[in-house]
């Protein structure tokens, strides 16, 4: 009841996040699309947890070549979140989306009738 109260007085009785209407033209066609979005998904999924245990790791200093267990090793376990906010500020300046809820970027993806093809590059990369 108080989050639906805050985003009443923050947001009015706009949505925040507006989904355009839409319609299956090839339901043949489509759904097995959804199908294979559905499994790709699935494998980022994957992949993102892989990646998180192995940053872990790589902070704990018990992944990758000796010298970069040593030196992560060395470092005092206070300055790890220092060095890990440092890292997201970087990639903050490089993609300033990732800093905020989403909604406007959301919007703007939903808004579009062309697929983005430099995001998708980026994220595949």
């Amino acid at each position: 009841v108080l989050s639906a109260l805050v985003s009443q007085v923050y947001l009015g009785d706009s949505l925040a996040l507006s989904v355009p209407s839409y319609n299956l033209k090839t339901p043949l066609v489509e759904l097995p699309m959804y199908l294979l979005l559905g499994v790709v998904s699935g494998v980022v999924a994957g992949s993102f947890t892989a990646l998180a245990q192995t940053s872990k790791g790589f902070f704990d200093g018990t992944i990758g070549p000796p010298i970069v267990k040593d030196t992560m090793s060395a470092i005092p376990q206070y300055a790890k979140p220092a060095i890990g906010g440092l890292l997201c500020g970087l990639i903050g300046l490089v993609f300033p989306q990732v800093l905020f809820f989403g909604y406007e970027t959301l919007n703007t993806l939903l808004a579009r009738t062309t697929m983005p093809t430099d995001m998708i590059v980026v994220l595949l990369a």
